[in-house]
């Protein structure tokens, strides 16, 4: 309690205000504490509650899996491959979870997609019949096959076509400055 000591119109005394002032400021701290405390109770909670995407990955649930960005060591291709033979309710649910997801954000679609393009893989373009490769080759010369590279005429020997002596283009004879 305050003592009134002369101020006079019952103003309390120097010593009663710094008392006043004390207790507000050591209330405003208290509760500048207890607000900080919570908030930091609030963030450790929140914190804690999320779950680790691998745990996630490599849990019991295998559609749960699909949705963490954790590759699953447990739910691999060979799992999903099973899962696609059996036609179970669950890989209908994986395939269509996965259908337009990037397998930067969800890395488990790809053993899913690897599953149903392995039992269903896209079919091979048609072969071409001999007709359409005998369009595209290139026209014969009137003169018999052609020779490698296309240029004169081959010859039975293999020499050269006109029947002279292969220029070396150093000299007159064969073999001569080299």
């Amino acid at each position: 309690m305050l003592s009134r000591v002369g101020g006079g119109a019952g103003a309390p005394t120097e010593m009663g205000r710094g008392a006043v002032l004390e207790s507000r400021a050591a209330w405003a701290a208290g509760a500048a504490l207890a607000v900080l405390a919570a908030i930091s109770a609030l963030l450790l909670a929140v914190g804690g509650c999320a779950p680790d995407p691998q745990r996630i990955a490599d849990g019991t649930d295998p559609l749960a899996a699909l949705a963490v960005p954790a590759a699953s060591r447990v739910y691999d291709l060979a799992f999903w491959a099973r899962e696609e033979r059996a036609a179970s309710r669950r890989w209908r649910s994986a395939l269509a979870y996965c259908r337009g997801r990037s397998e930067e954000t969800h890395p488990n679609c790809r053993n899913v997609r690897l599953a149903a393009w392995w039992e269903a893989p896209p079919p091979l373009p048609p072969l071409p019949n001999v007709q359409t490769l005998r369009e595209l080759a290139p026209p014969r010369r009137p003169g018999g096959p052609q020779a490698p590279g296309g240029l004169g005429r081959a010859t039975p020997g293999g020499g050269p076509a006109a029947g002279g002596q292969r220029n070396t283009g150093r000299g007159g004879r064969r073999g001569e400055g080299l």
